[in-house]
């Protein structure tokens, strides 16, 4: 009995292995290889020569973006070619060369790259915020609400907002079904159905009053009360003059 496998089963490998990444980190791999092929080709090598790869012609490709790259961002573009050869079931040539070489490029990594930290979002920050809203209006009263639940909660963005129009799954975004009953006091808890640590597995997070100007117990009855928000509908949505609610991107949120 013969121990291969049928192209239809390896098709059907194929399709589930594919969901062992999350869409923006394959975006990212599959940038890093046109990356990589685009360097080939620079060096007059053919996409047939240039993949499957071998260690040398890695090793030349991570060299050349020494001072030019971070050791980090080397290092996931040749992450992105390591992906590459797991999906099409070949064996990967990367060994301790390439190790090392990424090891240097950190270290010739030059200091005006390293970029100074950002300060965290303060109480300040948001009390500035608050003067530049009008909280009647229904997008200004959206991000008010996701500002300040963001913040007091310590919500990644990401988990909370889409980043497009165009990539929104509506389903891996909290929807206001997703509150627990609250306290006395408005308290509760949120689950967020999509998070960067536990992915679809979900995580629930603490939402609690503040005594404060930019309380976001307040913010969310508010978001409530001016954008109609319905069980259904995701925390980060907001009515727009055709009477839909649409969502609010990070890119609309950040400007």
């Amino acid at each position: 009995m013969s121990n291969s496998i049928s192209d239809a089963e390896k098709s059907f490998v194929d399709r589930v292995l594919a969901n062992a990444w999350a869409n923006s980190t394959a975006s990212r791999y599959s940038a890093a290889v046109k990356d990589y092929l685009a360097f080939c080709d620079s060096r007059h090598k053919s996409a047939s020569d240039a993949l499957p790869a071998t260690e040398e012609l890695l090793c030349l490709y991570a060299a050349s973006m020494a001072s030019a790259k971070a050791g980090f961002t080397t290092s996931g573009k040749i992450l992105g070619l390591h992906t590459w050869h797991v999906q099409n079931n070949i064996a990967w040539p990367g060994g301790t060369r390439l190790k090392y070489v990424l090891k240097a490029i950190e270290n010739l990594r030059l200091p005006e790259s390293f970029q100074p930290e950002r300060p965290p979002v303060s109480t300040e920050m948001l009390e500035h915020l608050s003067t530049v809203l009008t909280l009647s209006d229904p997008l200004d009263a959206c991000v008010w609400a996701i500002a300040t639940t963001s913040m007091w909660s310590q919500i990644r963005m990401g988990e909370i907002l889409p980043k497009t129009e165009k990539a929104y799954d509506k389903s891996l975004f909290p929807c206001w079904s997703n509150f627990r009953l609250p306290n006395v006091s408005g308290s509760r808890s949120l689950y967020l159905p999509h998070t960067k640590k536990e992915g679809k597995k979900g995580e629930t997070v603490i939402v609690t009053r503040q005594d404060h100007l930019c309380d976001l117990i307040d913010a969310l009855a508010n978001h409530v009360l001016v954008n109609k928000c319905g069980a259904k509908d995701a925390l980060a949505e907001y009515l727009v003059p055709d009477g839909r609610h649409v969502p609010l991107v990070l890119r609309k949120f950040l400007g």
